[in-house]
C-alpha cells in the first residue's frame, strides 16, 4: 500500500507540472525538478526504489536512448539524499535541464554504480540528441 501511495505521489508530480517548460516528453524535466520541494524529491526516488521492488527487472524501454533494465540489486546502495544531490548536479549543467528525471535517475545510477566518464558522456550525448530538437 505504502508503495502505491508512493507512485501515485509521484504521477501527481508528473501531472501537475503539466506547463511545457516542466516537461519533455510528456514527463518532468529539470526545471520540474528544481521547483519540487526536498520532500517531493524524496518521495520520487523512494517511488523509483519502489517501482524497482516490485518489478524484478524494471525495463526503460521508452526512454529512447537506453533499452537497459536495472534489478533491484543493481540499485546504487546510497541513501535517498545522496541519490538527490546527485540529480540535483545533473541539473546544474544548462544542457541537460531539458532532459528528462528519468535521464537523469538512470544517469545517478550509471555514476553510481561505477559507469566510466566516456559511457557517462556518451548515455548524455545519445539523451540531447534523443530530446533536444
Amino acid at each position: 500500500m505504502r508503495g502505491l501511495i508512493l507512485m501515485f505521489f509521484v504521477l501527481a508530480t508528473v501531472l501537475v507540472a503539466q506547463d511545457s517548460a516542466y516537461v519533455t516528453n510528456h514527463e518532468t524535466n529539470g526545471l520540474g525538478w528544481r521547483v519540487m520541494n526536498p520532500v517531493g524529491k524524496v518521495y520520487f526516488v523512494m517511488g523509483t526504489f519502489s517501482g524497482v521492488a516490485i518489478m524484478e527487472n524494471w525495463a526503460l524501454n521508452d526512454l529512447p536512448v537506453c533499452t537497459d533494465q536495472i534489478t533491484k540489486s543493481q540499485y546504487p546502495q546510497t541513501t535517498n539524499g545522496n541519490l538527490i544531490n546527485e540529480i540535483d548536479k545533473f541539473y546544474q549543467t544548462p544542457a541537460n535541464v531539458s532532459l528528462p528525471v528519468s535521464v537523469a535517475v538512470l544517469y545517478t545510477y550509471m555514476k553510481l554504480n561505477g559507469a566510466t566518464k566516456a559511457q557517462l558522456d556518451q548515455f548524455r550525448a545519445s539523451a540531447l540528441k534523443a530530446y533536444v530538437k
